[in-house]
């Protein structure tokens, strides 16, 4: 008889019992006590045993192996009737296995016989169950429906011959190929090699390393603890609060009021026989409360609950301007949603073109777009979003009125008006407030602004000095928020006036 605890594993509360103080964070003592035997499994791989020995170093039970797949001499375990003997001998309770290789419910049918010829030679009066060892590749290739239909069929036809059946596997085959209520009747046994067990669900014996030693056995042997707990998994559970909440960034933790056993009568005790915990219970999707058996009780009973996604308003208002002659400010306005951060995702629009992302995620609101075509118009798309547990929310998007950049300036003549005067004539540019003309002795260089001419003029009268060459260029400008926004100059043009 041994004391055990219930460990809390990985972070989450795991439903499990193991001799002594095995790691993790450890509940109280005096609320957990309960009763625990420890046993091994053996098989022709551990040799003769000395069973007196074994008995001796505190081993409370053994499951023996009689055999494996069909009904053959052959697949008998050699030590089978030997270690039924060394058990019966020194008054150690055990159960039976057999290894299962079928793939059909004819080869299942052989290993039941196989299973009661056995049991009938040795004349064998186990007192724990017979249990159906499955494991194998070849037999999970057969798929869950066909694994679960042949595991039935053994443990039916066992119970038949007056036999108390189980099933033996390990968490992943439990979760995965014998999740199923049909199976629940019969007494489960699992592997898993560890210092908690990982299934959540209700069983009676843990297999829980293959590396044990115990005295009167030569060699490793698989160790396990046999529990006398009571099933909570089918027992009544009220939650206090909905289970439907909308998003907030804050974990939703719906109380347990209650839990009362299938006889509607034992009402269970929060800490004692049961603890509670969430999973899944911050982002949207759906949830679950889990209630843990604990003390004698075993079992898990999960209730979902329902997040519902963030409401993401629509876009208010995006704003665009010119802010350079290549570039255009945007701007948005900001919202906020409980619990998240909102971003921003910023597309650009040639006029007549695809859209194209100019920023895909940004906290900010407003940013510019660069290197933009001359005289061409831009429109901007800004959607909003939030996104929580690698799942993105959006809300409706918004986009601005069309902005135009302006044209590069375009000298058509430079002509003599007098003597002392020339007319130079440009081409009219959309949208400007006015245009600035300069000259330089060089082409390439030293120009500077000799004129500025008012909006929607096309042309100008300058001074020059006769018979001296200048170069002219021209370019538009726009007013933006009280600023003047430059276009590209034109190319320049030489001329002399004589």
């Amino acid at each position: 008889m041994q004391k055990i605890w219930r460990q809390l594993l990985t972070g989450l509360l795991v439903l499990s019992l193991c001799l002594g103080m095995i790691g993790g964070t450890v509940l109280a003592a005096d609320e957990t006590e309960t009763t625990v035997k420890r046993g091994i499994d053996v098989s022709h791989h551990q040799g003769e045993i000395n069973w007196a020995k074994v008995k001796a170093a505190g081993i409370d039970f053994a499951i023996i192996r009689c055999g494996y797949g069909d009904d053959l001499k052959s697949q008998d375990d050699r030590y089978w009737a030997a270690n039924i003997q060394g058990c019966e001998e020194n008054d150690i309770p055990y159960g039976v296995y057999i290894y299962s290789y079928a793939t059909s419910d004819k080869e299942v049918k052989s290993e039941v016989q196989h299973t009661l010829r056995l049991l009938k030679e040795a004349g064998a009066t186990p007192t724990y169950p017979i249990y159906y060892d499955l494991e194998d590749p070849i037999v999970q290739a057969c798929g869950r429906e066909a694994i679960i239909r042949m595991a039935n069929l053994y443990c039916s036809s066992i119970e038949a011959a007056g036999y108390k059946a189980g099933i033996y596997s390990n968490t992943y085959w439990w979760d995965n190929y014998l999740n199923d209520s049909s199976l629940d009747k019969y007494e489960k046994w699992v592997a898993h090699w560890a210092d908690a067990c990982g299934y959540e669900g209700y069983y009676r014996l843990w297999q829980y390393t293959s590396e044990g030693t115990v005295d009167g056995i030569n060699g490793r042997v698989d160790m396990n603890y046999g529990y006398d707990w009571l099933d909570m998994s089918k027992a009544t559970v009220l939650i206090e609060d909905t289970l439907v909440y909308s998003y907030d960034g804050n974990a939703k933790t719906p109380k347990v009021v209650s839990v009362t056993m299938p006889d509607g009568v034992t009402v269970l005790t929060e800490g004692v026989d049961y603890v509670v915990v969430y999973e899944k219970n911050v982002y949207p999707g759906t949830g679950t409360v889990k209630v843990l058996g604990r003390g004698k009780y075993a079992g898990v009973i999960k209730i979902n609950l329902t997040i519902q996604a963030p409401t993401v308003a629509a876009q208010q208002s995006v704003t665009a301007h010119l802010s350079a002659k290549d570039a255009i400010k945007v701007q948005w306005s900001s919202q906020t949603v409980p619990g998240a951060t909102v971003r921003y995702k910023v597309e650009r629009q040639k006029k007549g073109g695809k859209w194209k992302v100019l920023k895909a995620n940004t906290k900010d609101f407003s940013c510019e777009a660069t290197g933009l075509e001359a005289d061409t118009q831009y429109a901007f798309r800004v959607t909003p979003f939030v996104t929580l547990d690698g799942q993105n929310y959006y809300g409706a998007s918004k986009t601005s009125a069309y902005v135009s950049t302006l044209a590069q300036g375009k000298l058509k003549s430079v002509k003599k008006a007098s003597k002392k005067k020339i007319t130079l004539t440009w081409k009219n540019v959309a949208g400007e407030n006015g245009y600035e003309i300069a000259r330089s002795t060089k082409k390439g260089k030293g120009y500077k602004v000799v004129k500025t001419a008012k909006v929607n003029v096309k042309s100008t009268k300058i001074k020059t000095t006769r018979g001296k060459t200048f170069y002219y260029k021209v370019r538009a400008y726009k007013v933006v928020n009280g600023k003047k926004v430059y276009g590209q100059w034109s190319t320049p043009v030489k001329y002399k006036l004589m």
